[in-house]
């Protein structure tokens, strides 16, 4: 079988690396023929957000009655239209055998807006290529570090729970996010600890600290948002105090830390500081990580696409 991957954007892109390139590695391993790009005669396109004219014009010259294309769409309204127009969005929704998305939310807004189509869930896999989950990482305990990090253009999502994070005694506020926004928060915020963000020194980042604290919101296109930061944070050893909003909230009872959800500032500072002890953090990795493992590995994602393309091809 071949199968050829078409990301957004290249292993720096957050959606792209997860859900497309670490597709590829586990594919690549288990010594399928799959190409970042398309092959000739593949049995599987999969096509991930971004569309183009002369990409549409590439899939009809490739479809035929015997192969599948895949359309993966893991953002909806203003910021698919970032990688797509809506008219090509439409052309792609039509050529396409099926859509692909992340939760069960968009699903639910897709379908809304084009009651026809068939859409299926293939989950976002945990970030940054790991093995295996990790385990606490040994730092000093006295002052906690807690973690939020993401693009710069969710910062609003954070900034109504920086001046009660800075105000937790024995806490440093790190931020993680793109290296060209560093200056404008240290103006803003001069006592939150700043780090570019760097793929290849993401994850020791990330666990130089206790704890990550993450949120979205309920409203709109953002209560669609994935648990992928979630996963990526558990995964990697670092405990995510997460807000109760829909996909965090379905993510966190599933691996019985649902006492980890918060709704406001106050419950934030609360549950932090319930997890300062590291016996109490030990048991919430204890809890989580191996039903996190089981759903969002890359070999588990990998399984899910790998069956859902042989269910679709049979029924050619």
């Amino acid at each position: 079988m071949k199968i050829s991957l078409i990301p957004a954007g290249d292993i720096s892109t957050a959606s792209s690396r997860i859900r497309v390139y670490s597709l590829y590695r586990e594919l690549k391993k288990r010594g399928t023929k799959v190409s970042i790009g398309i092959q000739p005669g593949s049995n599987v396109i999969f096509v991930q957000k971004r569309i183009d004219q002369d990409l549409i014009s590439k899939l009809k010259n490739e479809k035929r009655p015997n192969n599948l294309i895949i359309y993966d769409v893991d953002d909806s309204g203003s910021a698919l239209n970032y990688w797509a127009s809506p008219e090509l969005v439409e052309d792609i929704f039509k050529l396409a055998d099926f859509i692909t998305t992340d939760t069960l939310s968009r699903i639910d807004y897709i379908k809304s807006q084009n009651a026809n189509l068939k859409v299926e869930l293939i989950p976002d896999c945990i970030d940054y290529f790991p093995s295996k989950p990790l385990p606490l990482n040994k730092i000093g305990d006295f002052r906690m570090r807690v973690l939020w990090f993401g693009s710069f253009s969710n910062i609003d999502l954070f900034k109504p729970y920086i001046s009660t994070l800075c105000d937790i005694p024995n806490l440093d506020l790190v931020m993680i996010t793109n290296q060209n926004s560093l200056g404008e928060i240290k103006a803003d915020y001069p006592n939150i600890i700043t780090i570019p963000w760097n793929e290849e020194n993401f994850t020791n980042d990330l666990r130089s600290c206790h704890l990550t604290c993450l949120m979205h919101d309920n409203s709109g296109i953002n209560s669609m948002k994935s648990n992928n930061k979630m996963i990526a944070s558990i995964a990697w050893g670092i405990p995510a105090v997460i807000s109760r909003t829909t996909e965090y909230e379905r993510t966190a009872k599933k691996a019985g830390i649902e006492y980890c959800l918060f709704n406001n500032q106050k419950e934030m500072a609360e549950i932090i500081e319930s997890l300062r002890p590291i016996e109490k953090r030990k048991e919430y990795l204890n809890a989580s990580q191996k039903i996190i493992w089981e759903n969002y590995s890359p070999e588990r994602v990998a399984d899910i696409f790998l069956s859902l393309i042989a269910e679709q091809l049979s029924k050619k």
